[in-house]
């Protein structure tokens, strides 16, 4: 399988975005674009290993109940920056939820967890039977390299995060702590990073003397001890890894369909009141949308009628669904913001949005923009749909 750490996604094409302007204004849709396609590009770059999982962290941690100074500082610097961290995280966690929803992906969520343990969990689980790809250039992953058929890589960096001795470097980690954390060395107190005092040094002979005899100094025990159960992932506490295994297995039969399909099994059915309720009951904005763009005649389109010149997606590999697509639509349609786009702009946006989809769900497109869905949805018709959405046609556009 492949394991994304979505926070580290979704910061890192945020810090594209921005650069280093603080008072910029966010574009929530190109950072969903550009979210949504670093998943898509590094699912098709791995796709050997298999399915996708994405871990979450959730809004609370198990850590900062046994250790209140873990992360700590990240907030105070979050409240000095210029940037709305409130506004960035509500479109980070609108994203999160519409992978959630919308796409056939797990995506694992556990409270009281981060990602780290989500992925932790399912290495674990799961490093004897398949290969694992993680993808994040966490540090904290390296751990894991010391089980076998697990691979890490940093997809901000595009390079293998690889370690010579992953079972030292759990040692090293757990003696030296995380600042970045919060969580200070074994000889430090715990509060050092936030009341401003300096941390004991560790010196390196004393480091190399740990991990030649798997002893540490009685003075320093209470403080392994604490980053052990902060650093270690061996430490996660089992209700967590119980949750996590509980999630995967509940969307193990998560819904695949794309628009297609919906339109496939509808056109199947016997009768009208059959059709429309396949219809119903898959019912969501995006097939409104189309629905109504298609048989509602004031809807016009500022596109050349025919098919433009596109390459098909690979239907195999095709992880962009026209669910995600709702608010594009409307580029296309006379009257509406697109209104203010060059047609050469426009047309080009088109066939990119034909060639990021399942090739089936382009069809229905091309016959949404020409007014008529392709035959083999024949005997889904106006009836139909004022059957399963009655006013949908006669609602303003």
């Amino acid at each position: 399988m492949i394991i994304i750490d979505l926070n580290q996604v979704m910061i890192s094409n945020l810090m594209a975005q921005i650069g280093n302007h603080t008072n910029i204004e966010l574009d929530e849709g190109l950072l969903r674009h550009m979210i949504l396609n670093s998943i898509r590009l590094n699912k098709t770059k791995f796709k050997e290993y298999g399915e996708l999982v994405i871990a979450c962290d959730d809004k609370n941690y198990w850590r900062k109940d046994i250790f209140p100074f873990y992360k700590a500082a990240r907030k105070t610097q979050r409240q000095k920056s210029e940037l709305d961290w409130n506004a960035i995280f509500e479109i980070l966690n609108k994203v999160r939820d519409e992978l959630k929803q919308y796409f056939p992906y797990k995506v694992i969520q556990v409270e009281k967890a981060e990602a780290d343990d989500v992925i932790a969990s399912l290495v674990k689980i799961f490093h004897q039977t398949e290969k694992i790809m993680i993808l994040s250039g966490d540090k904290d992953f390296v751990q894991l390299q010391k089980h076998k058929n697990v691979t890490q890589y940093n997809p901000v960096l595009k390079k293998y995060v690889k370690h010579s001795n992953p079972l030292q470097y759990i040692v090293e980690h757990t003696i030296k702590g995380d600042r970045s954390d919060g969580v200070p060395n074994i000889a430090s107190e715990d509060g050092c990073f936030v009341n401003g005092s300096r941390q004991i040094p560790v010196r390196k002979q004393m480091i190399e003397a740990i991990l030649q005899t798997n002893e540490v100094p009685e003075k320093w025990k209470r403080g392994w001890n604490r980053n052990q159960l902060l650093v270690n992932l061996d430490y996660i506490p089992e209700y967590i890894a119980d949750e996590v295994l509980i999630q995967y297995k509940d969307q193990s039969n998560k819904d695949r369909s794309k628009l297609f399909e919906v339109f496939e099994k509808a056109n199947e059915q016997k009768t009208i009141k059959e059709r429309a309720a396949v219809l119903k009951n898959n019912q969501h904005p995006i097939i409104f949308q189309i629905l109504k763009y298609t048989f509602d005649p004031r809807v016009e389109f500022s596109l050349p009628e025919g098919v433009p010149p596109y390459k098909d997606n690979d239907p195999v590999n095709a992880e962009t669904f026209l669910y995600t697509h709702q608010r594009k639509l409307q580029l296309f349609r006379k009257g509406s913001t697109g209104d203010n786009l060059k047609q050469t702009k426009r047309e080009i946006l088109f066939i990119e949005l034909l060639e990021s989809i399942h090739p089936r769900d382009a069809k229905i497109l091309l016959g949404m923009k020409d007014k008529k869905l392709p035959e083999e949805y024949n005997k889904i018709t106006k009836k139909v749909i004022d059957t399963a959405f009655p006013g949908l046609l006669e609602q303003g556009i």
